[in-house]
């Protein structure tokens, strides 16, 4: 007979396999080998007498009796983290490891000192942080938080909206000197334009001054998934960008690069705080997305796309 700890232990491995869509990552996240996931789910239903997952070559499935076994063990597993992470907060305050992913400009902009500030207030939560352009897959990859800017596409994670975000169209100087600039925003198609890889390819939507929406066309001369990247080519005279203004207001304050189209409105976006959706959210990740979210709030950022 398995002991009450064996039992925990296959139950912990079972819901990490379903988590993450695979033994191999599931296998990676526990930092135990793929051997050993294979037999606990093999000794989980050895002890139950029931299959719990279809396996092939391809792909596996639950079966009838693994989406209550999954049901009742997440259940279980999320009471527990409970209860740990309470008794915990009691006797020590706050402890364990936060993962965090965030794009890079902003996180050095505006993510830094915020860190620095929950640091200091709970020494004893290790941050572990992904400063990077990349979109991390959350549940795939173990993150407890991830902060995106732009529109959300529909998923299974919870979100909080953090702040706005504000973009502007701008070029240099010298550009604008030898190509012109442009008066309306049919004029973009006929500009250099410098384009973040997750622009629609559709264009940039803007309100006109009598607030019509309408999109403007622009032809690429430039694309990189790096804002900072794009920002050196337009203060280099390469062509027009948009941008989000956290990445370019020194350049703009500067006079390296000149706001476009000043009379048109470009539509906002936010940022937002994504994890993983649970009954029990660690109290670790809880306090960095309020902490987050009462300092941003409080300050006046920029964009409308997915800039890092």
């Amino acid at each position: 007979m398995e002991t009450m700890s064996e039992m925990f232990e296959h139950m912990m491995v079972f819901a990490k396999v379903v988590e993450t869509g695979s033994i191999t990552k599931a296998a990676e996240q526990l930092k135990i080998t793929k051997s050993s996931v294979s037999k606990r789910l093999s000794d989980l239903e050895s002890a139950l007498g029931v299959k719990l997952m279809q396996r092939t070559t391809r792909r596996s499935h639950l079966t009838e009796a693994g989406e209550l076994y999954l049901r009742k063990s997440q259940m279980i597993l999320e009471e527990v983290e409970s209860l740990h992470t309470g008794i915990q907060n009691l006797n020590q305050g706050v402890v364990g490891e936060l993962r965090i992913a965030a794009p890079l400009t902003f996180g050095l902009l505006h993510l830094t000192p915020l860190l620095d500030a929950f640091s200091v207030k709970h020494p004893d939560i290790k941050l572990n942080v992904d400063l990077s352009d990349r979109q991390v897959d959350i549940l795939d990859e173990g993150y407890d938080l991830a902060i995106r800017i732009g529109h959300l596409a529909d998923s299974s994670l919870r979100a909080k909206a953090l702040c706005d975000i504000h973009h502007v169209i701008c070029s240099s100087p010298s550009y604008l000197a030898k190509h012109g600039v442009p008066s309306s925003p049919e004029a973009l198609k006929h500009h250099r334009f410098l384009r973040y890889e997750k622009l629609p390819l559709s264009g940039i939507k803007m309100k006109d001054p009598a607030g019509q929406t309408i999109t403007a066309s622009i032809q690429s001369h430039m694309i990189s998934n790096s804002g900072d990247y794009l920002k050196a080519m337009a203060v280099g005279g390469h062509g027009i960008i948009f941008s989000p203004k956290f990445i370019v207001q020194d350049a703009l304050n500067d006079g390296n690069l000149i706001p476009l189209l000043t009379d048109y409105s470009l539509i906002s976006m936010k940022a937002y705080a994504l994890y993983p959706n649970t009954r029990y959210v660690p109290h670790r990740v809880r306090l960095m997305i309020d902490h987050l979210a009462e300092a941003l709030s409080r300050l006046v950022i920029s964009t409308e796309h997915q800039h890092g």
